[in-house]
């Protein structure tokens, strides 16, 4: 029988008492199964199958030392069920994978881990636990609650004082028992216990950061599929230019996909690929230039067609009938959008209609995409606007797509890609209010 202590025994508690009110909820039971439908898609199954893999690993060269018994398997379980889980998808959705795995490691050496240590081995009866677990829940989710809007921004730190005073009043305990019980400490058990989770963290934090690397590449590698098609050869040659560029760095995978946007899949041909490429590589030297849309691609040699442009008012001139024309095509598409992505049966209406103004759309992208070399002045701007017309480009080739997706898949891509696709004109309106 497996022997938990009295905080494990409270958070059980919790988490079993939420799983019965969602499987007894008729309105939440769908969202369980689909959860459950998800979390068993190969790539999740297999990358945490991979973890608890690494865990039985380090278990192995525990046990080679000296340093595992196996009255320590409930806490390794345990720890690969949440811990070892978290850190091997820490960096998946992360802005910097790179800082957060660096500040993962350094927590391994810190005293903060003594004290989890420490507070593991000395709990409260079952019924304190359950309060003080009750506590910090509701004190978490409210300071959740509360950054979502700045307005709140007293009520949070109010919050994050009481979160402070429970971990301190813990601390309290923890001293306490220590300093009653402190004999428990000593011996060959008390050491194995405290060595596990250092070491397993330790182990686990490569793969996590592997696991947010081939993230990161495969996030980059689907937007040569989506957009313009590409041949075959002219995309792997994208994805080595990909892998050249971004190397082992997490990070700088993610600044490279934020940057390019929808601009991945554009390039027509070898030379296109390469320019591309020099250019993000010119951008990425500017730390300044970090945004969604601050990436300028065509590079200025490549299609130059005129004399620089200079003024604002000149650049104006040439943007401003285009933008209106791609606000009239994002405006038509979401017009048929709201008519028809509520039913199945017109999905059909709605890609002839939008296949209808593709012409429209290429001629529009391709004097967007051929404009002469800019001054500095005028750059920024032309980032948004280029982004929003990616944007727009991207939502009608997504939308007219033949791939036979399942129609709620379908559905959900179109409206994300609308999703980005407003995003990128606000981005835009915004940049031309500064600087009229």
């Amino acid at each position: 029988m497996i022997d938990l202590n009295n905080r494990e025994l409270a958070a059980a508690t919790f988490i079993l008492a939420v799983i019965a009110y969602c499987l007894t909820n008729p309105k939440v039971r769908p969202s369980i199964f689909a959860l459950v439908k998800c979390a068993l898609n190969w790539k999740l199954a297999f990358t945490a199958l991979a973890c608890w893999g690494v865990v039985a690993a380090g278990i192995w060269v525990l046990k080679a030392v000296g340093l595992w018994n196996e009255t320590l398997l409930k806490d390794a379980v345990i720890w690969s069920i949440y811990s070892g889980t978290s850190i091997a998808f820490r960096g998946v959705n992360e802005l910097d994978p790179n800082a957060k795995f660096k500040a993962l490691a350094m927590d391994q050496i810190k005293g903060v881990i003594v004290f989890e240590f420490l507070v593991n081995v000395y709990t409260m009866s079952y019924s304190m636990e359950l309060i003080w677990l009750l506590l910090m829940i509701l004190v978490t989710v409210l300071i959740a609650v509360g950054e979502t809007d700045e307005k709140n921004r007293l009520a949070v730190g109010f919050f994050r004082f009481v979160q402070g005073s429970l971990g301190f009043w813990m601390l309290l305990f923890v001293v306490h028992s220590l300093w009653r019980g402190r004999g428990e400490l000593l011996g060959l058990q008390a050491l194995q216990a405290f060595v596990l989770p250092i070491f397993l963290a330790i182990l686990m934090i490569p793969f996590g950061y592997l696991v947010s690397l081939i993230a990161g590449y495969e996030a980059l590698f689907i937007r040569l599929k989506l957009g313009r098609r590409q041949p075959l050869d002219l995309r792997l040659y994208s994805q080595f230019k990909l892998i050249e560029l971004g190397g082992l760095n997490s990070s700088r995978l993610r600044r490279m996909g934020k940057l390019l946007g929808p601009r991945t899949s554009w390039p027509n041909d070898h030379d296109q690929v390469d320019h591309l490429f020099v250019a993000l590589g010119q951008t990425m030297r500017d730390p300044l230039l970090d945004e969604a849309g601050d990436f300028v691609w065509p590079p200025e040699q490549a299609w130059s067609i005129g004399p620089v442009i200079e003024s604002m008012k000149e650049y104006r001139n040439l943007v401003d009938p285009l933008i209106g024309k791609l606000v009239d095509l994002e405006n038509s598409a979401v017009q048929l959008m709201s008519k028809c992505l509520a039913d199945e049966q017109l999905r059909s209406d709605m890609m002839d209609g939008m296949r209808s103004r593709l012409t429209e759309m290429e001629g529009t992208i391709e004097i967007a995409i051929s404009f002469p070399d800019l001054a500095p002045r005028v750059r920024k701007l032309d980032r948004r606007f280029q982004d929003y017309a990616a944007s727009v480009d991207d939502l009608y080739r997504m939308a007219i797509r033949t791939d036979d997706k399942e129609w709620e898949s379908w559905r959900a891509t179109v409206e994300m890609y609308s999703e980005w696709c407003c995003e990128a004109r606000e981005r835009m309106e915004i940049a031309i209010l500064q600087y009229d």
